[in-house]
């Protein structure tokens, strides 16, 4: 176990898919539900890693298609996996494969190979992963992923301190019971739609109004005493798709992981447009003092935002717990909860939403979203 506890809103790590398959490779293909069943497991120490390109990591077609920019409708790709682990949703973090073109497919190193590295070294760096940590790498359908495995496998990377160092568990996101690499793992094989049995959940972003864009990526350690460091990590956006700057970065305290507030804030991505911004809290400051409790019923998130419309709330829905509809029946009638309808005023009154940016409603619908919740206590 590491010796910092780290805290990780949403862990991204997502991504590996290969087009040419090695004669020989150490690194194993594994299927899409024995990943979930152990990024779950809270003794396991995994992650997913999404090679695919910024685009398509936040729910859009690839830069190198007909339509770039454009909302992906085929199930079997938008969106991310998600999986939760002690009460909290965990996302795959997104280091790009290609960024803005569909590099030759005989081209067996990815497109900035520098950028790759640092991402790789900073996450070693705070403790995010280690040279033991499980890396299942996932992207469209296996053919990127299998060639970021193969590379990594190759590399020696220097983060974390103490010298070089190899990972020892690589793995890609591919059912290997087949006997053959035919382009169907990766999303292709996360999606319930193509394993009906599956229950593997997909994080959609908010892409029912419009917008698919996934939260920042933000990783925050705890130093054991009075100190808070939190780093985002903003991959090159492609052409297509520019990540909104981060214009909020938050440190929040909660009582059992239920009631929480802010207790210190920053309103500025002090290094706009770099790879890896880092953020320090600290207690003990002047200017933004706070207390940490001497007792084990409090956690800490650390949470990210920008004021572009639809962003706020799926940054923030990574910090909050998942629940069903019935659950949330279920404690409105015990008085243990009350549901708050964040909609438009039309959608509240049975209209459903047809279009965006205007909104164009239909309030002769009988849509299933065109309603709203109802119970007796």
């Amino acid at each position: 176990m590491r010796s910092k506890k780290l805290f990780t809103v949403f862990l991204a790590l997502a991504g590996m898919f290969l087009f040419a398959v090695p004669s020989v490779y150490a690194f194993n293909d594994v299927k899409a539900t024995a990943v979930y069943a152990d990024l779950q497991d809270p003794n396991t120490d995994a992650v997913i890693i999404d090679v695919r390109t910024v685009d398509e990591h936040n729910g859009f077609t690839p830069p190198w298609s007909s339509n770039p920019g454009v909302i992906d409708t085929n199930g079997a790709y938008n969106g991310t996996p998600k999986w939760r682990v002690n009460g909290k949703t965990h996302l795959p973090i997104s280091i790009p494969w290609w960024i803005d073109q569909n590099t030759s497919f005989s081209n067996t190193a990815p497109d900035n190979p520098t950028e790759v590295r640092n991402i790789i070294n900073g996450l070693l760096d705070r403790g995010v992963i280690n040279f033991n940590t499980k890396l299942y790498f996932l992207c469209r359908t296996a053919i990127r992923s299998h060639d970021m495995a193969g590379w990594v496998e190759g590399q020696t990377f220097t983060g974390g301190g103490g010298g070089g160092g190899v990972f020892a568990n690589i793995y890609d996101i591919d059912d290997p019971s087949d006997g053959t690499f035919n382009n169907t793992g990766g999303m292709y094989e996360w999606d319930a739609s193509v394993l009906p049995t599956s229950t593997q959940p997909k994080y959609m972003g908010t892409s029912w109004s419009g917008f698919t864009y996934t939260p920042p990526q933000v990783f925050a350690t705890y130093d054991g005493g009075t100190t808070f460091k939190v780093s985002i990590l903003e991959p090159t956006s492609s052409s297509h798709f520019n990540e909104p700057a981060v214009t909020r970065v938050s440190l929040q305290i909660f009582d059992n992981g239920n009631k929480g507030s802010e207790v210190a804030f920053s309103l500025t991505d002090t290094v706009a447009g770099t790879l890896w911004t880092d953020y320090t809290f600290n207690a003990s400051s002047v200017t933004a003092p706070f207390d940490i409790p001497n007792n084990t019923t409090w956690t800490w998130r650390a949470l990210a935002a920008n004021g572009d419309a639809g962003r706020g709330l799926a940054n923030n829905a990574l910090g909050v717990t998942d629940i069903s509809p019935t659950d949330a029946r279920d404690a409105s009638v015990l008085r243990n909860g009350v549901v708050v309808d964040v909609r438009t005023w039309e959608e509240h009154q049975g209209c459903e939403d047809t279009g965006w940016t205007p909104f164009t409603y239909n309030c002769s619908s009988t849509a299933a979203n065109a309603r709203s919740p109802i119970w007796t206590d």
